[in-house]
């Protein structure tokens, strides 16, 4: 079987993008642990590694289905678009991880799905999922500072208390209660 210039391109543009998505998910997901020192860099990358998998395959579905027919009718983005959308998106997130910034790589997906649309001509955009996908940009991180907030004030404290109680060796959950 010979494989296709183009399938080539996609299979490195999307190892590309997977790699990016490596690079700035990984911080975001691992980075308060290991800076905090309850995981080391080996432990962390592990961690990432396994659980990224499990989330891809079980949970990963339904976000594939808005991104390939939930934004754009099914159909209008042929193959060489999907790669160019993934190279745009994969470029953004690189750059990114280059400036030291985390993004959210579903963002520049779906910007990039949108350009390309765009780039079709595609009139048929379902404005209203993109709003609905935008206004959850706008209640993510509001929803994570509340969140991260009240378990903070309500619970750090009680946690911090077990911890004490059930692991007697770590002096420094102690040290933090006083």
């Amino acid at each position: 079987m010979e494989l296709s210039f183009i399938f080539i391109i996609a299979v490195a543009v999307a190892l590309f993008m997977g790699l990016n998505i490596g690079g700035n998910n990984a911080a975001a997901s691992m980075g308060a642990a290991y800076g905090a020192k309850a995981r080391t860099k080996y432990q962390a990358v592990l961690l990432i590694g396994v659980f990224s998998v499990l989330g891809a395959v079980l949970s990963g579905g339904e976000v594939i289905k808005t991104l390939g027919s939930g934004i754009l009718p099914p159909g209008t983005i042929l193959l060489e678009g999907a790669v160019v959308a993934v190279a745009a998106s994969g470029i953004t997130v690189f750059l990114a991880n280059l400036l030291r910034v985390p993004i959210s790589t579903s963002q520049a997906a779906v910007g990039a799905v949108v350009g390309i649309g765009f780039f079709y001509g595609a009139s048929g955009i379902n404005v209203a999922k993109l709003e609905y996908i935008i206004s959850w940009w706008i209640i993510t991180p509001i929803l994570a500072w509340l969140l991260a907030y009240l378990m903070g004030k309500y619970l750090y404290t009680h946690i911090l208390i077990w911890l004490a109680d059930h692991h007697e060796s770590d002096a420094s959950i102690r040290k933090s209660l006083t």
